[in-house]
């Protein structure tokens, strides 16, 4: 199965009915994670294999759910000491093909989910967001390192959009 082309967010004012939901804008890198057979992979946007440069991601998603086949789209992230997503930080590690126990100790990274793009082999991108969402929010992604991205269905995004301003993150989508 090739890697899936990720939805890509696009600019303009947020919706404003409540067949929408609200996410978070992560300022990381795109991560499309593959596992086939208990085996990981990671892919970045641009479907480079980066499994490499985030082996500890990848040992944390193959331990979530060993015995289930996905396609996972998401953000890696690395988190400033005040907690915001740190891009300047995470480029620490996205050009290290190997890190060491120290560079990943030193810039610790966690993955995002956002979307769940096939389940046991079967695409879900036909199906709608809320069905995505509902199957995704099932699996059990509780381990340290891993979370899914938070989604405010049918929320106001105007003021959302204001709250994740004053606390200084990049956007919402």
């Amino acid at each position: 199965m090739p890697v899936p082309t990720p939805m890509l967010a696009v600019s303009g004012p947020p919706p404003s009915d409540d067949t929408w939901a609200t996410e978070l804008k992560f300022d990381g890198m795109r991560g499309i994670a593959i596992s086939r057979g208990g085996r990981w992979r990671i892919y970045s946007r641009a479907q480079r294999k980066v499994t490499p440069s985030f082996p500890d991601v990848a040992e944390r998603l193959a331990a979530a759910i060993p015995d289930r086949d996905w396609i996972l789209d998401g953000e890696i992230v690395s988190l400033a000491a005040d907690g915001r997503p740190s891009f300047r930080q995470l480029q620490r590690r996205i050009h290290l093909n190997r890190p060491t126990t120290a560079a990943i100790q030193a810039t610790q990274v966690e993955y995002v989910i956002f979307d769940l793009l096939a389940l046991d082999g079967e695409p879900t991108t036909e199906l709608p967001y809320f069905a995505r969402r509902q199957l995704l929010e099932a699996l059990d992604f509780t381990g340290a390192g891993l979370r899914i991205a938070p989604s405010w269905p049918g929320s106001d995004a105007e003021r959302v959009l204001a709250e994740v301003a004053a606390f200084g993150l990049e956007g919402i989508l």
